[in-house]
């Protein structure tokens, strides 16, 4: 059984032999509702691959514009609430 302390950890369990996450893979394929469900579980929008590319990386090289703003605006609202 899973609990919800352990979620956020697990969202952002290392997947591939490149190291991308669930949530470098849903942005890559231009998935925003799993990019949503993934980050309010807490996955790491920081994260990098071998290639030290993040999840915001593969949005912008993949053109998917949607991901890339919800991507953005996510990663500035914890910026901003870590800097006060």
């Amino acid at each position: 059984m899973v609990f919800m302390s352990n979620l956020s950890s697990m969202v952002s369990i290392l997947v591939t032999v490149s190291f991308r996450t669930p949530l470098m893979i849903a942005v890559a394929n231009g998935h925003l509702d799993s990019l949503m469900v993934l980050l309010g579980l807490g996955a790491n929008i920081q994260a990098q691959d071998i290639y030290r590319r993040t999840a915001l990386h593969r949005a912008v090289s993949s053109n998917n514009y949607f991901c890339t703003v919800v991507g953005l605006k996510y990663r500035e609202s914890n910026l901003m609430k870590y800097n006060k």
